[in-house]
Formats: C-alpha cells, sequence, structure tokens
C-alpha cells in the first residue's frame, strides 16, 4: 500500500515535469545524459516522498496494521487485518483465560486438544519443572567438568618422573619412582625392594657414572 502510494506520486511527479514542452522534447528525442537521467530520477523521487508525508502518518499506520505486524493477545484490532488472497478471513478466536491457565499448570496434549482443538500443543511441564530440570542439568555438567579436570590432572601426575638416589657409596645409582619419595630417611634400593647391583634407570650402567643425572 505504501508502495503503491508511493509509485503514484512519483509518477505524478514525472508527467508535472514533462508537461513543460522543452522537457518533454528532451525525453523524446533522448538527449538528456545518462548522468542527467539519474539526477531527475532522484529529484523526483524526493518531491514524491514529500508529498507522501504531508498525508500524515494514518497511510502508514494503517498499512502496518494491515500486515498483522500489531497483532494483540486478546484478538483486538484482527479486523483490520488483510491478508492477501483470501478476501474476508476470520481469524480463531483467541483462547480464554481459564484454558491458558491449564495448560501453564502442565495440562498434556490430547487432553489440551480435546478443550480447544484450534489450540497448538504446548509442553506439558510448567516453568518450576523447566527450572528444575535446567538445575540439574547444570549439576551434571559441572560434576562432567570436574571428573575430566581430576582426570586430566591424574594423567599429567602418572607422566611425572620422580628421581631419587641411592645413599649407599658403593652404589649410588639413580632410581625413578612413580612418586616423590616421601620418608625423612635417606633413601637406597631396598626400600622400594630392588637390588643395587640392578643397573642405573638413568644411564643403564651397572656402575652408575658420576656424571649421571636424570634431566
Amino acid at each position: 500500500m505504501i508502495g503503491a502510494q508511493l509509485k503514484q506520486d512519483y509518477n505524478q511527479v514525472q508527467e508535472e515535469w514533462l508537461e513543460d514542452p522543452d522537457h518533454l522534447e528532451q525525453w523524446e528525442e533522448q538527449t538528456i545524459s545518462a548522468g542527467d537521467r539519474r539526477i531527475l530520477v532522484t529529484l523526483w523521487l524526493a518531491e514524491a516522498a514529500v508529498r507522501f508525508r504531508r498525508r500524515g502518518l494514518a497511510v502508514c499506520v494503517s498499512s502496518w496494521e494491515r500486515t498483522g505486524c500489531g497483532m494483540s493477545a486478546d484478538g483486538s484490532g484482527d479486523e483490520r487485518i488483510v491478508v492477501s488472497g483470501v478476501p474476508n478471513y476470520i481469524f480463531t478466536q483467541p483462547v480464554d483465560a481459564e484454558l491458558n491457565d491449564a495448560h501453564l499448570r502442565g495440562l498434556d496434549e490430547a487432553e489440551a486438544k480435546q478443550r480447544d482443538p484450534e489450540e497448538p500443543p504446548r509442553s506439558k511441564f510448567n516453568e518450576s519443572q523447566v527450572g528444575e530440570e535446567l538445575r540439574e542439568l547444570e549439576e551434571e555438567e559441572e560434576e562432567e567438568e570436574e571428573e575430566e579436570s581430576k582426570s586430566e590432572s591424574d594423567d599429567e601426575e602418572r607422566e611425572r618422573e620422580y628421581w631419587v638416589q641411592c645413599e649407599i657409596a658403593k652404589c649410588q645409582k639413580w632410581r625413578k619412582l612413580p612418586t616423590p619419595w616421601g620418608p625423612e630417611e635417606d633413601f637406597i634400593c631396598d626400600n622400594i625392594n630392588i637390588r643395587c647391583a640392578k643397573p642405573c634407570d638413568n644411564c643403564k650402567s651397572s656402575r652408575c657414572l658420576s656424571t649421571c643425572m636424570p634431566e
């Protein structure tokens, strides 16, 4: 509707310009350059917009209401909506407040259709139930994240290497342990049930070199 009215105003402005004999001659003989034609189109459209605005906002409001963008929850104003290609369309009456309350209380889909066949199916869960389920999902996600973080930390701990040197003067070999050596007493190979004769875990030598030092 707005577009059609604007086109009518544009055509009217163009016709008024062509009423001048000099303008008509230039138009028919195509002596107007492409750049001048573009300027003319801009001027005609600007004048058409000015004339359209002089009519006020009533046309714009009416066009907005015809599209249905301003539909209300209670159905008021539906008579102003125009469905293209469907003359005299009658909208379904709005669902009464009692039925709406029943749906919010958790009315199941089958019962809802019996009460109002035109009403689209709605969730059988009310807002409190949905909120509770969301909280449970969030808690489960947090627990899963904590477990994953703990698992990663354990993996990193297992990948670490802890070295300790035997204090026996004739041995002094390096042994690799899965965990740090905790006791306060000095470490000897017997503490982990291995003999000093076993090669060094670092240099793999039966006689650990003085330069042997784990990285």
